[in-house]
């Protein structure tokens, strides 16, 4: 049968917790959703004195609430029971079920492809583009009788359920594997024989490059490296933005291979990080919010580096960064100049270059596989929709 959500949903309910400012209540804002899962995963405890003023639509187990602020992103969910009687934003659509209806099956009509897209194209507004509950409420869907939801309903929660297993476990070895280098790093240089290798200053084992701006007024549009760039399992061009540049800067801003990098200037996670640049096939520049550097003779490039990401994963840069704002902090070239690096023999600094370079090539094709299979995994629950509603 074909109509439309309007039809099959109950009258929901407003309400206005500050008529109780001492009250508690449980309120379910966008951000509270989480548009994969499509589970809430974050409900505040407020007290009616503090609701906000979108707090007013009364939710109860079961309904299916949905975002209309940017719907081709379906933030959706279901109500769970600890949230009975809960509240939830006025940039929800709330939709109650009518004994026509199962629960379930609502969630998941709400989640198919074709209901998303639609709603997309209803949506207005350049920053914030949305819909209305009229609009979402006007939505045509196809119902089949009550046995028939229920077993569509059941078969695509098993799915979706095996779906997000697997997820969890791609994402468990996705976090083991970014946890890798630093392991790695620290089992090199925490090994006792390294307090017996001979120190030099950063400015004695490296030659420090030039820096050039960035200019949104240059004249000269150039491939620049951001912080993205850098990773402790080497530089990777996907980084690279488009930017401006002054013709006079740019030749001096040209990196080449056997460059270090190391970020001067970033939030204070990622102030401090390095990479070894080892060639591209496009001209890429570097800003002076990346200090350069080149290792002198009897200093192997991919051990400075290694050094270099050392410091960066044990937290020594974030501990001595500077700046006012706590959101981005800075090192200077000087302080990193009067920084020492243990130098030992060439020998043994090859073979460190040679065993990291080995287990980071290794690193990096597993977590292109795992991404490869998130990327998978990202599709199958639009296949599954369409399928399973594709034969109403």
């Amino acid at each position: 049968m074909r109509t439309t959500l309007g039809k099959i949903c109950v009258p929901t309910e407003t309400v206005d917790p500050t008529r109780k400012p001492n009250g508690v209540f449980r309120y379910v804002d966008i951000s509270a959703v989480d548009n994969r899962s499509k589970k809430v995963v974050a409900a505040k405890t407020l007290l009616g004195a503090d609701a906000p003023s979108r707090a007013r639509n009364a939710v109860r187990a079961g309904d299916v609430i949905i975002a209309t602020t940017r719907p081709n992103l379906n933030a959706v969910a279901c109500i769970p029971l600890e949230l009975d009687e809960s509240v939830c934003s006025t940039g929800f659509c709330v939709l109650r079920p009518s004994k026509c209806v199962d629960a379930d099956f609502l969630f998941y009509t709400v989640q198919t492809p074709a209901f998303v897209e639609a709603l997309t194209e209803l949506a207005r507004g350049a920053n914030y583009p949305a819909v209305s509950d009229k609009q979402v409420l006007s939505q045509p869907v196809e119902l089949p009788d009550l046995p028939t939801q229920r077993r569509l309903a059941t078969h695509l929660k098993s799915q979706m359920t095996a779906v997000e297993e697997t997820r969890r476990r791609v994402e468990e070895q996705a976090k083991a594997a970014a946890s890798l280098p630093t392991r790695l790093l620290k089992e090199i240089f925490q090994e006792d024989e390294t307090n017996e290798w001979p120190v030099r200053s950063v400015g004695d084992a490296c030659d420090f490059l030039p820096a050039r701006s960035i200019n949104l007024k240059g004249t000269a549009a150039v491939r620049a490296v951001t912080t993205a760039c850098l990773q402790e399992t080497g530089f990777t061009e996907s980084g690279v933005k488009d930017a401006l540049m002054m013709e006079d800067d740019v030749a001096d801003a040209r990196i080449s291979s056997g460059e270090i990098m190391i970020a001067r200037s970033n939030t204070p996670a990622l102030v401090g990080r390095v990479a070894l640049f080892e060639g591209s096939k496009q001209p890429l520049v570097a800003s002076d919010l990346t200090i350069r550097l080149r290792a002198r003779d009897g200093v192997v490039p991919a051990y400075a580096a290694a050094w270099f990401s050392y410091l960066f994963v044990t937290g020594y840069w974030q501990e001595r960064a500077s700046g006012a704002s706590d959101t981005m902090k800075k090192i200077g070239r000087a302080q990193l100049a009067a920084t020492d690096i243990p130098i030992p023999p060439l020998k043994t600094q090859r073979q460190i270059a040679a065993r990291l370079r080995e287990q980071f090539t290794h690193l990096q094709q597993l977590q292109k596989a795992l991404g490869t299979q998130l990327e998978a995994l990202d599709k199958l629950p639009g296949a599954f929709l369409r399928e399973a509603f594709g034969s109403l």
